[in-house]
């Protein structure tokens, strides 16, 4: 009972059947088709509430700090958030803000919930028979992790006083349960066996619950269908299974309903039949795709519409209760919005997780994208007819409105698209989809698989497909290795009561949801003084998170250095960081006084692991220097430097906070960064605007978040004089010859360009000469025959080549114009 505990939300207000409008959460503001009235919230985290859509913060409930007998400092002041009356300088003007402000949600319960095969055990004890899932888990063909089985769970059969005062300690108003059939009804057949141990247990069970103030909203069937149901006559995948189940349900409503006035009849019956009909990976572990669940979901329907009419016709009069259904639906956003296919897409999968269920008992048939689809792919594959079964006319009017509410549940998110080119596999539910979903890589993982947290839909819920008994969630951790199974709060206990008593969620657009947190004396306890600082310090450690939180700091480039620098701050043995001290201990000079204080706070422990972590870094490049890294230690905070700077230095890990240094950036981002979950969402919010993401540019600040290029130009070492010197001595020297001759040369070439030049002014001086004689050298040569005498070349030859005849100026003709103007 306490193993797998879900979160449950339900309203007052609970209204007709038949209610024509239903809005899926985090749909961004898309309007989706009017179809259901979702009027029963199912698993709602407080971060994702207010996500609603329709839904209004109603008036705020502040919780006023506690008074002190004597002023408080400074810095303790900063911290608090106090502020002055306009016109008064003295301590008398203090008025304390808030602690901490929720949205007060008037008409809204509070809940948990379990399931009966998940945390009962005692499988074959007190006349239970076996259930579909008791077989499955000892059929020993590794169809669950760690072949692990359900026969001693949690051990709740035995232990319900204990379970029922753990739940009444979270200061929940409801609580949810499902009844095993094969416990009331070992072979699931009313008219053979009842046994009446199984009524006995449930009905202790219902009436502890009323005793502690809590109220109970019974499932009939969460998936533990009778083996001899499934053996006899093939579970779901027989009509006759509608008339066990009224049978069933009417003696349940027969027996507990005088005191249950909520009921179910199934939870989450889409995963109950793709998995187990589908792809055999649940009980009954079935494998008839592309028809099997189909089938099942038939039936199950039938089934659901005649256990309401059961109750609405026998019992509703005299036990005033209501009936409804529990169903699941993971929230599909288009992949490409401006996309109608991928629209069209969208809609279609939510058509098929849903509407499945929903439209039949609302509306009284199936969705007609759903029809048309699963015959068109019928057609063809050369059936005759659709693999999906119709209702008659009679059966539609009689499903029609058979749920006085709904219970809505939700995992998770998934982008949609179209699927774009033709699947050659056969017929399965995957498949007459006809589209893809996809993850975005950014989302954190919550350590499975298929599971991923999404800021704008739904938080998760319970766990349990393809993982086992894997995963440990819920409120309180129970040990299974330990004989009598003991129980252990978590974290998540404290937070989820303080939500539950104040009766809201904190303002998630408050930037600094502020908790108490204690001020340190010298001798190392509690001074009864309370600050209040960000929820970042008391919120437990999520790595996902942290993960998540410090990508985003590299992407977009907000303080990076402030990650490195403040994150990693921790004290294992003290419940509260960081610590705040008093203005006595702001006074210590000698570090034995700061050791003392260490150790009076429990805090030395991680002083030790500081040491034991301390190591050399490698020298690399121009990081000769061989640096001690180590890791972070505790984080003190303090107002003014009378000698704690002193006393703490010498103490590695220790860092020394100002209060006028916690800021947005250091604080969220880059510090306590594993200890904050209220806070993370509010603040992105407010930087994304400012700084932009990746995806998204900033809508504040214009072209902020564009890198700018930095061409660094490397000088060339042969050419840089400076370094030729630290390489060469005689780099000086030899760059100087260098420069004197190309001086040299650089003077040559110019006096024999101007004798070119000369000696080509000389040839078109002389008109009418063909031929020029060459000059004659002062000494006499001897004659050379003309052909062994070389030709000049380069620019002799330009000097002694004949001159070009002059052309003669072309007469040009005269127009038309002018001959006619000439005449």
């Amino acid at each position: 009972m306490i193993r797998r505990l879900r979160v449950r939300a339900q309203t007052s207000g609970l209204g007709a059947p038949g209610h024509p409008n239903v809005h899926s959460a985090a749909s961004r503001g898309q309007r989706r088709p009017k179809r259901f009235c979702r009027q029963v919230l199912s698993a709602c985290p407080p971060c994702c509430v207010n996500r609603t859509r329709g839904w209004r913060p109603g008036p705020t409930l502040e919780m006023s700090l506690p008074s002190v007998a004597r002023p408080l400092p400074l810095h303790i002041r900063r911290l608090l958030g106090v502020r002055m009356r306009p016109g008064c300088t003295g301590d008398e003007s203090l008025e304390p803000w808030p602690a901490v402000v929720f949205f007060s949600l008037d008409g809204f319960s509070w809940g948990v919930g379990s399931s009966a095969y998940q945390t009962e055990g005692a499988w074959d004890q007190d006349g239970k028979g076996p259930s579909i899932w008791d077989a499955f888990t000892h059929s020993g063909e590794g169809r669950v992790l760690g072949a692990d089985t359900a026969d001693a769970a949690c051990d709740s059969y035995y232990r319900v006083q204990e379970d029922i005062a753990l739940v009444k300690e979270l200061c929940v108003s409801h609580y949810r349960l499902s009844l095993s059939w094969p416990r009331i009804l070992p072979t699931g057949v009313r008219a053979e066996q009842v046994n009446r141990r199984g009524i006995e247990f449930y009905s202790n069970f219902i009436d502890a619950l009323l005793k502690s103030n809590l109220t109970p909203i019974v499932t009939l069937h969460h998936w533990d269908l009778p083996q001899m149901l499934q053996v006899t006559y093939g579970g779901w995948q027989n009509v006759s299974m509608t008339r066990y189940f009224r049978d069933y349900a009417d003696l349940c409503f027969e027996v507990f309903g005088d005191r249950v006035k909520h009921w179910l009849t199934f939870s989450d019956p889409r995963t109950m039949v793709e998995k187990g009909y589908e792809t055999g990976l649940h009980a009954p572990g079935l494998r008839l795709p592309g028809t099997g669940l189909y089938v099942a979901a038939h039936h199950i329907i039938k089934a659901h519409a005649q256990a309401w009419h059961s109750y609405n016709n026998t019992w509703r009069s005299k036990q005033q209760g209501m009936v409804g259904i529990s169903l699941n639906c993971d929230w599909g956003e288009p992949l490409d919005i401006n996309n109608p296919s991928d629209i069209e897409a969208a809609e279609r999968y939510l058509q098929f997780c849903l509407g499945w269920f929903a439209n039949p008992i609302y509306a009284g048939d199936y969705p007609q994208v759903m029809k048309d689809y699963i015959g068109t792919k019928s057609a063809e594959q050369g059936l005759e007819m659709s693999r999906l079964p119709t209702f008659s006319l009679q059966e539609k009017s009689y499903i029609r409105g058979t749920s006085d509410f709904l219970g809505l549940g939700h995992f998770t998110t998934r982008y949609i698209t179209q699927r774009k080119y033709p699947s050659h596999q056969g017929p399965s539910f995957q498949n007459d989809r006809d589209l893809i979903e996809l993850v975005d890589p950014n989302w954190p993982d919550m350590g499975s698989s298929w599971l991923y947290s999404v800021p704008w839909g739904f938080r998760r819920l319970l766990n349990f497909a393809q993982k086992g008994y894997a995963d440990r969630y819920g409120f309180y951790y129970v040990e299974f290795n330990v004989r009598n199974k003991p129980r252990y709060p978590k974290a998540s206990v404290q937070y989820y009561k303080e939500i539950v008593t104040a009766n809201g969620f904190p303002n998630s657009r408050e930037a600094c949801a502020r908790p108490l947190i204690s001020v340190y004396s010298e001798k190392g306890e509690s001074s009864g003084k309370n600050v209040t600082l960000p929820a970042v310090f008391k919120a437990p450690i999520r790595p996902d998170i942290v993960n998540f939180v410090h990508t985003n700091l590299r992407k977009n480039n907000r303080q990076p250095y402030a990650v490195s620098e403040l994150a990693g701050h921790r004290i294992e043995e003290v419940p509260e960081l960081p610590l705040v001290v008093e203005d006595k201990v702001e006074g210590y000079k000698k570090t034995k006084e700061a050791v003392q204080l260490l150790k009076k706070l429990k805090a030395w422990n991680d002083i030790k692991k500081v040491y034991a972590s301390q190591r050399m870094r490698a020298g690399k490049g121009k990081m000769r220097n061989r640096r001690r890294i180590q890791r972070k230690g505790p984080c003190i905070i303090y107002n003014e430097d009378n000698g704690i700077i002193k006393a703490f230095r010498n103490i590695p890990g220790i860092t020394l906070l100002n209060v006028s240094k916690l800021n947005i950036l250091k604080l969220a981002p880059g510090g306590h960064v594993g200890r904050f979950c209220i806070w993370t969402e509010s603040a992105f919010r407010k930087l994304d605007e400012l700084y932009g993401t990746w995806r998204k540019a900033a809508t504040l600040k214009s072209n902020y978040n564009k890198k700018i290029q930095r061409r660094v130009l490397k000088k060339n070492p042969l050419k840089n004089l400076r370094i030729m010197l630290k390489l060469n001595p005689y780099a000086k020297t030899m760059r100087r010859n260098t420069i004197l001759r190309q001086a040299r040369n650089h003077k040559l070439r110019v006096k024999k360009l101007e004798a070119a030049a000369a000696a080509a002014l000389a040839a078109k001086s002389e008109k009418g000469t063909a031929d020029k004689k060459p000059a004659e050298s002062k000494k006499e040569k001897k004659p050379v025959d003309a052909k062994k005498q070389k030709k000049p070349a380069g620019k002799k030859a330009a000097a002694t080549k004949k001159p070009a005849a002059e052309k003669k100026p072309v007469e040009k003709k005269p127009t038309k114009e002018e001959k006619k103007s000439a005449a």
